[in-house]
Formats: C-alpha cells, structure tokens, sequence
C-alpha cells in the first residue's frame, strides 16, 4: 500500500455530503472526470478515503462508468481507480480485484495505440509492486496477447492521398472503341472549293466543309 501521504494536496477539498444521497453526489464529482486530472482524481480520491463505508458503490459507479463513457473518456476512470487502490487500499483493493480483469481488458479493447501503451505502463506498475494477485496478472497479460494478435492479422494501413490518386490515374482504362471513332473522325479529309474569281489571297477564299473537329473528351472508366 502506498503511503496516504502521495496525495497531492490541491484546491480541491472533499464537499460536505452529510444529509445528502452519497452515490448521486460522488455520481456526479464523477462526470467531471473528462481528462486526466490530477487534482480531480485527488479530490475523488480524497472522498472515496472519508467514505470507506460506501467502498461498494464508490467502486460499482467507476466500473459502471468506464462502460458507459466512450474510449477516450475510460482511461482517466482507471487511474482513478488506481489512486484508490494505491493511496487507501482495503476494502477498495478486493472489491476492485473483482471485475478487475474484464474491467482492464474491456479499456483495452476498445482504445488506440497510444492509450494502450499507457494501460500496459500502468499495468506494469501493479506488476512490480505485486498490486493484485499474480492469476489476475497473468490472466489479464493473456487476453491483452490475444488482443495483439488479432489486431496482427488486421493490420491498419494508411494510403497517402497522392500515391492513391496516382494510382487511378494509372490504372484507368479508355474506352478504345471510343478512341478509334475519335481518330476515323480526326482522320475526315476535308473538301476544298476554290474561288475561281480569284488566286490572290489563297487563304481567305479557300472555304471548308464536311470537317470534323475531334472530340477530345474521352470517357474512361477507372479501376479502382
């Protein structure tokens, strides 16, 4: 157990909850825990320390709100529950063993990589100071295995933008059927009529019909 003591003392004070409903009241100093706060997880520690007696509901409303929260909100909870177990210890330790294994390995699952580097280095914090029974430890190791595992064989890959365009554009196929009626089209010898009152002037009494201008618009379809 660690000393009472590591709490840091912060402008956070512990609310007066006499004559008042102690779950909808710690429910609700709860919901302010939307990052990782020290002094907000001080302060939460700080209470759950002066209400041993309410260790069961303290602990039920973390676990049931690391379910509720979305992922980037799950990982503040538990190192709530970390600073209890560190800083005041029974009877929050053996409540918290209880669903401690689906309650990591569910954080887990759902968070990215760089929340899992932090779950392991807190992980690993209750390995070196044998936090927790050595089976729960090892159980917990083994599904995060899994977890890795899997996610091996569905690797995520990131395609930049302009190796993909570049891409398209090379993999477009034309619509040779249409090119060819372009090129007959191109290829139309033009007939010419002569002015006969004059030779002077070539150019502007040479006059041009049946010429057909090419459409150069080719429609292609893409391979994507």
């Amino acid at each position: 157990m660690f000393p009472a003591q590591t709490i840091i003392q912060n402008n956070y004070h512990p609310r007066n909850m006499e004559n008042m409903n102690f779950e909808n009241k710690y429910q609700k100093e709860l919901k302010e825990l939307v990052f990782n706060s020290k002094p907000i997880i001080n302060n939460l520690t700080i209470i759950a320390d002066e209400n041993k007696h309410e260790a069961e509901t303290i602990i039920s409303l973390i676990e049931q709100r690391i379910k509720k929260v979305e992922p980037p909100l799950q990982l503040p909870s538990l190192y709530l529950l970390d600073s209890i177990i560190k800083n005041i210890g029974e009877p929050f330790k053996s409540l918290f063993e209880i669903n401690l294994i689906d309650t990591f390995v569910y954080i887990y699952s759902n968070a990215n990589q760089q929340t899992r580097r932090s779950l392991m280095h807190l992980f690993k914090t209750w390995e070196g100071h044998c936090l927790f029974k050595s089976n729960i430890l090892n159980e917990i190791k083994r599904q995060v295995s899994e977890i890795n595992q899997q996610n091996k064989n569905k690797p995520d890959i990131h395609l930049n933008p302009r190796v993909l365009q570049r891409g398209q554009r090379q993999n477009k196929k034309v619509d040779h059927s249409k090119v060819a009626e372009i090129l007959a089209k191109s290829r139309a010898t033009p007939t010419i009529h002569y002015n006969n009152n004059t030779n002077s002037n070539f150019g502007n009494n040479v006059s041009y019909s049946n010429v057909s201008t090419p459409n150069y618009s080719v429609n292609a379809t893409t391979t994507v």
